[in-house]
């Protein structure tokens, strides 16, 4: 008899092991100085294609930070990424601290996962594919040598992929939706919430429509539908996000003042980088290849399709309109070294495996030509979005039309908009919610794309609606935060931006002590002599030519010393205040209240120069002891150096 249950635990046991789906518990993919507390790790192993087993499993990245609380509510959160192909799990180390998932935690756990193809989840699709893609409208090349080479790449990688025995028909929405009911069951949840975030938004979507069971709410955000035509609507999109940043422009009196037809200035500045682009020497190949960056019009109108997700940046257009012309090459460089992500942070083949599939046939070609045409100013961003030449060579897999129609469905939805997303406008998420008739629709103004984690409104009313998604939610939060506010007020310096990242990055140990002793000197010069001129004062000391020569010198030497330690100072708080009112004001210079800091380089140079020259005349005449000639020389030269710095960084 024991032996025979022996047998049947045994069996059992194998049974679930070969089980699938199924969830196995495994150590985090990632790497910490530290374990993280109360985050759990594991993998769901899914069938490749739920039709023929034969293709084999696929495992897939899972991590659920557990909630904070004693008694933690039973359906917990599941976050799904952008993109399609942005990782989640690789986050976890840095969101775990985050105010915003920390609040989230609170009440439930939240779950994780890497789509399959992305991040550390099953297939690993090439990983140069993204360099290439991502990083080729950098280099200026012509349109049909740079498609050249997006499709080259495309088709290499795919090759690589076949040779494995990837079957591209299963890495869809519909085939993730899928997984998610599958994570959700063995992971033992009865209930949970979908939280999705630009393409995540679409992903919970098809949730809705493929796999409902056990969804007890959804946050959109962002939203992404699938009866949108995204590429044809592109230039429409950013032509609509500009249009607002041009009205309120003219609405605000300073903007106004200084930018009375911004419209036809951003449009001027194009037509400047078409015909006389800037082209910039970078150090990081990695995010630049060659480097080099060349910004013409289709980079810039790319940028600022970009930038326009950032709720920082509308209010730095019309600086960028004015000062990011061919004298404009550190603004660039500054933005660009803040904007340009990393390469290989996205899965590029899970991307064309899904947009090739269900975007591109909703996008025919024909019609992203009449959007060309109906928006020839801004029509270059389709050379970015349009992905049928790629799609050409990727796969031949189709979604039919009835993937096209509208989600409908009664479950609980929050769904979120930003005033300037260029890339899923608010009337998107209008638009789902005409076919969700219990949910309930938000436009946050003065914000760009994925807008929930960004103000304490919002995120209050995330954490209000998944209390009770059956409750009529008071949004009136929302009408009180704060509109567009531009910055106009401005001192323009290349120089700020170095000094900036040197801090931000904090200097190197040479760095940090040369330039403590050169502040130690400066202090000397300052301190010192003063003290010392009342100590002689007090003694009686002569008052002869000479020595009134010498006290002038002194005073020279100390007063330049002074100024360049308040210069110093002054940097430093207006870079903390330009940082505060808008990081992206960095790459142009501080607030204008700043402007007199940089007059003062000038003022140093002439006493410097009358410094040096006292320091030989000290030592032709023998002035002063020895060791006080050594001093004031010491600190001559602390101010030669302090200005040569300073004339190096362009703050002179």
């Amino acid at each position: 008899m024991t032996l025979a249950l022996i047998g049947i635990a045994a069996l059992t046991n194998v049974s679930a092991q070969d089980e699938v789906p199924r969830f196995e518990p495994t150590d985090c993919h990632f790497e910490t100085e530290k374990p993280l507390e109360d985050v759990d790790c594991g993998e769901l192993v899914v069938w490749e294609n739920r039709e023929d087993h034969e293709e084999g499993t696929l495992r897939l990245a899972v991590a659920i930070m557990r909630s904070t609380a004693g008694d933690p509510e039973p359906d917990p959160l599941v976050y799904l990424a952008g993109g399609p192909g942005g990782r989640s799990v690789y986050h976890i180390p840095r969101w775990v601290e985050g105010q915003f998932w920390s609040r989230l935690r609170e009440k439930r756990d939240l779950v994780f996962y890497d789509q399959r193809g992305t991040g550390y989840s099953d297939p690993d699709f090439c990983d140069e594919l993204d360099q290439i893609l991502y990083t080729t409208r950098f280099l200026g090349l012509e349109p049909e040598e740079a498609m050249a080479r997006r499709v080259e790449a495309a088709q290499e990688c795919r090759e690589k992929m076949l040779a494995k025995g990837i079957d591209f028909s299963a890495y869809n929405s519909q085939s993730s939706a899928r997984d998610l009911s599958d994570l959700r069951r063995a992971l033992g949840y009865q209930q949970w919430n979908l939280f999705g975030i630009s393409y995540g938004s679409r992903l919970a979507l098809t949730a809705m429509r493929e796999a409902p069971s056990g969804i007890r709410s959804v946050i959109l955000d962002s939203t992404s539908p699938p009866n949108v035509r995204l590429w044809v609507e592109s230039p429409g999109a950013l032509a609509r996000s500009l249009e607002r940043v041009f009205e309120q422009c003219a609405a605000d009196k300073a903007c106004r003042g200084d930018y009375p037809d911004l419209e036809a200035d951003f449009h001027t500045w194009l037509d400047r980088l078409e015909q006389d682009p800037v082209e910039l020497e970078m150090e990081d190949t990695a995010r630049f290849p060659e480097g080099r960056l060349v910004v013409d019009r289709s980079l810039a109108v790319g940028g600022v399709f970009r930038g326009l997700y950032n709720q920082r940046f509308p209010s730095i257009l019309p600086l960028l309109v004015r000062g990011g012309g061919q004298k404009g090459g550190h603004v660039w460089r500054a933005l660009a070294e803040r904007m340009v992500r990393m390469p290989g942070q996205n899965s590029r083949g899970l991307n064309l495996s899904v947009e090739c599939y269900e975007v591109a046939p909703f996008n025919p070609k024909g019609k992203l030509e009449s959007a060309r045409r109906e928006y020839p100013r801004l029509g270059v961003i389709l050379e970015q979005r349009n992905r049928h030449p790629e799609c050409d060579v990727w796969h031949d897999e189709r979604a039919d039309l009835s993937i096209f129609e509208p989600i409908r469905s009664d479950l609980p939805t929050f769904i979120l908009g930003g005033e300037f997303d260029p890339v899923t406008p608010p009337d998107y998420g209008r638009l789902v919610a005409e076919t969700l008739p219990n949910s309930t629709f938000v436009e946050v103004p003065a914000h760009g794309h994925a807008v929930s984690p960004r103000t304490d409104c919002t995120r209050k009313l995330l954490s209000r609606f998944l209390d009770d998604p059956g409750r009529e939610l008071d949004t009136s939060c929302v009408a009180e935060l704060p509109s567009l506010s531009f910055v106009t007020d401005v001192h323009l310096s290349r120089g700020v931006y170095p000094v900036a990242r040197s801090i931000q990055q904090g200097p190197g140990i040479p760095v940090f002590a040369g330039a403590g002793l050169i502040g130690l000197v400066l202090l000397s010069g300052v301190v010192g002599w003063p003290i010392g001129a009342l100590v002689g004062r007090y003694r009686g000391s002569s008052t002869s030519v000479v020595s009134g020569l010498q006290r002038s010198s002194r005073s020279a030497a100390a007063l330049a010393a002074l100024l360049a330690l308040i210069l110093a100072a002054g940097l430093l708080f207006a870079i903390r205040d330009a940082a505060s009112i808008n990081p992206f004001l960095l790459a142009f210079g501080v607030s204008g209240e700043f402007e007199w800091i940089f007059y003062l380089p000038w003022v140093i140079a002439v006493l410097t120069i009358v410094t040096v020259f006292a320091a030989v005349l000290a030592w032709r005449q023998q002035w002063w002891s020895r060791g006080h000639r050594i001093h004031y020389s010491l600190v001559a030269g602390a101010c030669v150096v302090f200005l040569a710095v300073t004339a190096s960084l362009g703050l002179i």
